[in-house]
């Protein structure tokens, strides 16, 4: 199934939603690493870029359900697979290990706070949307019309999941798009 985001004016009565890039509060305080959201109805899916305790970098992802107002909770994992390279790709190479909780806990539309527990280390950081330029309305349909979308962002994959494993986050603001690939 295809999500985006289409440039149209919000009801007031919309619940927030959390899409799009995020990073260390207050910005650029930690610069390095980000946590992309795509979300949609009560799930928030996550793409956590980080680095492990040897500096190398690491990539975890997320799938949060809703658990209260502005509260979503699942299991960190630690996907991998065929080389970002692989022709043809083996989806059945790619292997998803559970390496702790993350719970996202937001207080407005531009901050709150990311609690996880990866391999017994447990920490909170606060978080702050990432801004550069002006943010998208984003509106969610489980058939939207693409034709009519003006906004790219969201998460990205080969259709019908055929390369199961990787993806390409977009963070659409403005002019500018903000791509991070996870593979």
């Amino acid at each position: 199934a295809a999500f985006c985001c289409l440039a149209l004016a919000a009801p007031t009565s919309a619940a927030p939603n959390y899409q799009g890039l995020w990073w260390n509060a207050p910005p650029n305080s930690e610069s390095g690493w980000g946590i992309n959201f795509a979300h949609q109805g009560d799930v928030i899916f996550a793409t956590w870029y980080t680095y492990d305790l040897s500096g190398k970098a690491w990539w975890l992802s997320m799938t949060a359900n809703r658990t209260a107002a502005g509260a979503y909770t699942g299991t960190l994992l630690r996907t991998t697979g065929p080389a970002f390279n692989a022709s043809p790709f083996d989806p059945a190479k790619v292997t998803r290990t559970p390496v702790g909780t993350g719970t996202l806990t937001f207080s407005d539309a531009d901050n709150g706070r990311f609690a996880y527990t990866v391999d017994a280390v447990q920490q909170t950081k606060t978080i702050t949307r990432q801004a550069f330029g002006p943010l998208p309305t984003c509106a969610w349909s489980a058939q939207p019309n693409l034709a009519g979308a003006t906004n790219y962002q969201d998460l990205w994959w080969v259709a019908n999941g055929a390369e199961s494993g990787w993806g390409v986050n977009l963070t659409h603001q403005g002019d500018i798009i903000f791509a991070t690939w996870f593979t």
